[in-house]
């Protein structure tokens, strides 16, 4: 039986696509002793890079004696996924690993499995206006920061332009908190006010108006002179907007542009040069970080001891219910310089469809 259940493992981190369990219970305990656990795993979508790759790496760290995984993904439909969490409970889940395809519609969620005496960790992105156990995602805040330091290491001299998500997204302003930051640091270090040309929230938050947004302001600029000198987006698809209105724009100067997200094209446009930087949190460190404490959420620790005994900062994130405790993992930044040995030796991305 536990040559099936492996092999079965392997198929769907090959597929990223079943919508039924990765494994079964055999029982209900483990050779120690404790208590068997099933996570239900509820993904948005077993389509994009992304998401996909987060599917298989909590997957692979949850092939361990003692956990199950059942998951299901949504499709990007919210009320698919309300329905699919019901599904899990009364399959025997122990605890639901959730990214949410809205998190502002996914509160049911949360009201489901605590009726049933149920833990609910938000993977990835916030689970908004619910009584949330915990949520363990990228520091959003930290990767703007991060973004922008490097960026303004980087540019040519001219002023900065930022574009960001969309204004009522929360993690819009975390990027944009950190973003201010790094230039706040950078002009007590360097004794002057940063320029910075444009403070802009995109929505929808797209690659097209990100390149309608940018090619407009490069109208504006090239009317008054003002060079840029980097662009900031709050993603990696914006970035590839406000790229393809530098290529059509031609402000002449060269001009820094970082994303978010380590997309694999994103990767490609570093690698060719049109784009500088993106930023992302490795997906193992994050698989671990979910495992882990969604191991000892099932088992009945407290989420605050959860974080203390993984040895993270106690940190919380407001979600609009209350202070949800949180597990916020550094990012890093990518540039042609570190490609190989952060994208491709994380697994996101074989080296071939790289370069």
């Amino acid at each position: 039986m536990k040559l099936v259940r492996k092999a079965f493992v392997v198929s769907l981190i090959l597929s990223c696509a079943l919508p039924v369990s990765c494994a079964t219970r055999e029982g209900t305990t483990d050779r120690g002793g404790r208590k068997r656990i099933t996570i239900g795993l509820l993904l948005e979508s077993a389509e994009g890079p992304s998401r996909c790759l987060d599917g298989e790496w909590l997957i692979k760290k949850a092939n361990i004696p003692g956990v199950d995984v059942l998951i299901r993904y949504a499709e990007g439909r919210q009320e698919e996924q309300n329905r699919q969490a019901s599904e899990l409970i009364g399959e025997g889940a122990d605890i639901l690993v959730v990214t949410p395809t809205n998190p502002e519609t996914a509160a049911s969620i949360v009201v489901q499995a605590h009726r049933a005496a149920i833990p609910v960790l938000a993977w990835g992105d916030l689970i908004m206006n619910a009584d949330l156990d915990l949520y363990v995602t990228a520091d959003r805040e930290a990767a703007g920061y991060l973004q922008a330091q490097a960026l303004l290491e980087k540019s040519s001299g001219g002023e900065s332009v930022l574009l960001g998500g969309g204004e009522n997204d929360p993690d819009a302003h975390l990027v944009r908190a950190g973003q201010l930051r790094a230039f706040k640091e950078r002009a007590e270090k360097t004794g002057g006010e940063i320029p910075m040309l444009a403070d802009l929230y995109l929505d929808p938050p797209t690659r097209e108006e990100g390149r309608r947004r940018m090619a407009a302001l490069l109208d504006d600029f090239k009317t008054t002179g003002e060079p840029v000198g980097a662009i900031m987006a709050f993603s990696d698809e914006i970035a590839a907007g406000a790229i393809a209105a530098l290529e059509e724009k031609k402000p002449g100067a060269p001009v820094a542009v970082a994303g978010r997200g380590a997309t694999l094209p994103a990767c490609r446009r570093i690698i060719e040069g049109t784009q500088t930087f993106t930023v992302y949190t490795p997906s193992p460190r994050l698989a671990t970080a979910a495992i882990q404490a969604t191991v000892r959420l099932a088992r009945g620790m407290k989420p605050e001891e959860v974080v203390r005994s993984l040895d993270y900062q106690e940190r919380s994130v407001d979600n609009g219910y209350k202070e949800v405790p949180a597990i916020l993992l550094e990012p890093v930044v990518v540039s042609r310089a570190n490609m190989i040995e952060t994208v491709v030796l994380d697994g996101r991305y074989p080296v071939e469809e790289i370069y």
